[in-house]
């Protein structure tokens, strides 16, 4: 199955997030694994036979191109569905070792609660002031959106799951208002 199908399935199956909502997840797992250098590190053998593995992978360039596919497709004044018809975009197959994600490479493993405060963190990196109201353009206006992105992630196998996580570890870790408004801080230059 072509991974933009995958993709393709997944926006259909849950309309509420926009694919730059699942981008942003992507990367901000990336910016806390080689910025923040969050997460555990990677288990022994025994402990890896207790993870949850996929078989699919795909690094962030790899979902980037099925983004930029996607966005071509949904661009189109005459809006097709690729199920109907079978018309999909193809990728090329990657090379296995640019297929693992950062966080895969690097061997952690970030709790709901690390991957929350990551993912404001990066909110805050790229959009500044305006965080709060580009994640909401996107649907995502509680830490719960977050856990509701990773875990339709993992469905489809582009992220991975300990047997200790939950998507509940997302729900409530913090508030939107008050960590992107009401505690905002300029940076002094």
């Amino acid at each position: 199955m072509p991974d933009s199908l995958t993709i393709y399935r997944l926006l259909k199956k849950d309309p509420r997030y926009p694919i730059e909502a699942y981008q942003f997840v992507r990367d901000g797992l990336s910016y806390a694994t080689e910025i923040l250098k969050l997460g555990q590190t990677r288990p022994n053998d025994d402990q890896k036979k207790l993870l949850q593995h996929h078989d699919l992978e795909q690094s962030s360039a790899d979902f980037q191109e099925e983004i930029e596919m996607l966005a071509g497709m949904s661009g189109s004044e005459t809006r097709v569905d690729p199920l109907e018809t079978g018309e999909f975009p193809v990728s090329a197959p990657s090379d296995k070792d640019a297929a693992s994600s950062v966080a895969e490479e690097e061997g952690r493993h970030l709790s709901g609660q690390e991957l929350c405060e990551a993912l404001r963190q990066f909110a805050l990196h790229q959009y500044g002031y305006m965080a709060a109201s580009v994640l909401a353009q996107w649907g995502i206006t509680t830490t719960g959106d977050f856990g509701s992105i990773v875990y339709n992630l993992i469905d489809i196998g582009l992220m991975r799951k300990s047997i200790d996580d939950r998507q509940e570890h997302f729900s409530d870790v913090y508030d939107f208002q008050t960590v992107f408004v009401e505690n905002f801080q300029f940076e002094k230059t």
